[in-house]
């Protein structure tokens, strides 16, 4: 009995044709045709011109937004530790409109791979607040009762949260009279407007308590953190919803800076108040600052920031000169195109009369 299969196709079998098998059309079957440009002096030239025309332009309107950002920067490095500090401010024009504050350290490095890797993501889902397997050296603390305790928020970011506070007062006179004494109005802050409700509500959730309960009844059982001074539900004292995990300041210092150098956003100006709805007059202030945040062990430095906003962010000198010197090397480019064609080109008239290298050696 022979084994052999015979897989031909009767003349009663029906054909049926391989359905997977791609349509015989130039793009299915990658039959295109090809188009590559080549490049010479007299498209290179134009092109160089072109960028330059285009760019040239794009600097000098990136530059007007950049001058009309008002900025003004306070270092208070050499403040005392662990000391109220005071620092005298003079604006010398008003800054209209939205006011921001902002933070600025330099010589830290958020960026080290081991130290964002230093967090519990269980923590901030409040999926399960005992997870610190993910955070090194801060996930067990002894507390005040010498009872070592799981850390929360554990981790090494969460541990070198900056905690320096900042008040901004505004001295001005009331009256013009002689003699008549200065008044201080508090400039107030705000917070609102410069998070996103996904980092707030999805990214980061305190742990759920019944109504009967704080959120320091559920954080009861856990340490915090070595260089806090109060635990995570004790914040914001004047603002319950800005504790644990989702305060304000927190998840600012969560998101990890790229560079050593790096600011972050403390508040903006509260415009709703009537004194201040217009922005910021120029005049005199007085700044105090509550400064806990130690920089001398890394020889860092910190500085406050006053500043406006512009369509393009705040004052960035990078991108106007960015693109004026892709400008300036497009002219000097096509200058130099110019200058080769000038001196050894040829027309194109003379080039079709050149007689060729090789001859065959059938002609």
């Amino acid at each position: 009995m022979s084994l052999r299969s015979d897989t031909t196709i009767s003349e009663n079998e029906e054909y049926v044709p391989n359905l997977n098998k791609p349509k015989d059309t130039p793009f299915r079957q990658q039959k295109l045709n090809a188009w590559q440009p080549v490049p010479t002096l007299y498209t290179l030239i134009p092109f160089c011109f072109l960028i330059a025309l285009l760019f040239i332009p794009l600097s000098i309107i990136l530059f007007k937004a950049s001058s009309d950002v008002k900025e003004f920067i306070i270092d208070y490095t050499g403040c005392d530790s662990a000391l109220t500090c005071e620092r005298k401010i003079e604006l010398e024009s008003d800054y209209e409109g939205e006011v921001y504050f902002y933070y600025e350290l330099d010589n830290f490095y958020q960026n080290h791979r081991r130290y964002q890797k230093s967090k519990s993501e269980n923590q901030f889902f409040a999926k399960d607040l005992n997870d610190v397997s993910a955070c090194d050296s801060y996930s067990l603390y002894n507390d005040v009762d010498n009872i070592s305790k799981k850390i929360y928020p554990c981790g090494s970011i969460a541990n070198s949260m900056f905690n320096d506070k900042f008040y901004l007062y505004y001295d001005y006179y009331s009256q013009t009279l002689p003699n008549f004494p200065k008044e201080t109005k508090a400039v107030e802050m705000t917070f609102d407007g410069l998070l996103l409700d996904r980092d707030l509500k999805q990214l980061y959730k305190n742990p759920k308590f019944s109504s009967n309960e704080t959120l320091c009844d559920v954080l009861k059982d856990f340490a915090k953190p070595p260089k806090w001074d109060v635990k995570a539900c004790e914040l914001d004292l004047n603002n319950p919803d800005n504790n644990g995990v989702q305060n304000f300041d927190f998840i600012i210092w969560m998101t990890t800076a790229g560079l050593s150098h790096f600011r972050k956003p403390y508040r903006k100006l509260n415009t709703t108040a009537n004194f201040f709805s217009n922005g910021l007059p120029r005049g005199n202030y007085t700044l105090k600052i509550d400064n806990k945040f130690e920089v001398e062990s890394f020889h860092g430095k910190k500085k406050f920031i006053i500043t406006t906003l512009s369509w393009m962010g705040g004052k960035n000198n990078f991108l106007p000169f960015a693109f004026l010197i892709v400008a300036a090397l497009s002219i000097l480019s096509a200058i130099f195109l110019l200058l080769i064609h000038f001196k050894y080109g040829h027309s194109a008239k003379s080039m079709a009369n050149v007689a060729p290298l090789y001859t065959s050696h059938f002609d």
